[in-house]
């Protein structure tokens, strides 16, 4: 498995750092991180090898001003599904089908971003997290979110996105939902309840004992069971 490194233009002519792992398959596994970036991430190389074993080629990129990428450090959900579809166009020659893994923060980033394009015809979340709600989230959780919101009104606005464009009823593309049972960073009442509302082709994968990096258990016995799913969904 071979790594290339890869640079793409976002809408604002930033640099985008990924890695690119070329393979046989018409299908691409985009993934998608959270508030940190996978790329470097103790033992991530070993999980995409056990994903590269299915077909698929796999981009992991940084979001603007994360990671490699240029740009300003912020969070802002509204760019990060702009630059997935930067990401789509510049592969979407060389590839059919787009499979967008999306983890921690990155799960409501590939939900919406599942309803704005045609090419991802696949998800995958990871611990991801979806809802406010109290009974999906831990009350420290909400009352952080609170507080920087006072401090920072600006993400006001990331919040009334959020709530205009995830709609979970409407996802159709095919979902896997993992998560690890030992999460104490994202509950994991998240992913049930993301799963519960899906109407789509859909499973759910439990971790027994991980945590919010899967670490904290077989991880090796997971990823096979991810790749199960890819291999399932692989156009060649």
């Amino acid at each position: 498995m071979k790594r290339e490194r890869v640079i793409i233009r976002n809408n604002k002519n930033e640099k985008l750092i990924g890695y690119f792992y070329r393979n046989t398959s018409k299908t691409l596994l985009v993934v998608c991180h959270g508030l940190d970036p996978v790329n470097g991430f103790p033992g991530v190389e070993e999980i995409f090898e056990i994903y590269y074993e299915s077909g698929v080629s796999i981009f992991s990129f940084d979001f603007s001003g994360h990671g490699e990428s240029e740009g300003k450090k912020n969070l802002s959900l509204k760019q990060r599904i702009v630059e997935i579809g930067n990401i789509i166009d510049y592969f979407s020659a060389e590839y059919d089908e787009i499979i967008l893994y999306g983890v921690s923060l990155g799960g409501i980033t590939v939900a919406i971003a599942s309803l704005k394009f045609r090419k991802i015809k696949k998800i995958i979340t990871v611990n991801g997290f979806f809802s406010f709600n109290p009974r999906h989230s831990n009350f420290f959780q909400i009352c952080a979110l609170g507080s920087f919101l006072l401090i920072h009104p600006v993400y006001w606005s990331e919040l009334y996105y959020w709530w205009r464009n995830f709609q979970l009823g409407e996802i159709t593309v095919p979902a896997l939902v993992v998560y690890g049972e030992k999460d104490t960073d994202v509950n994991p009442r998240q992913s049930i309840y993301f799963y519960s509302g899906l109407r789509s082709k859909k499973k759910l994968l439990p971790v027994a004992g991980g945590d919010h990096a899967l670490m904290g258990a077989d991880v090796r016995a997971a990823a096979q069971l991810v790749k199960e799913w890819i291999q399932e969904n692989v156009v060649y």
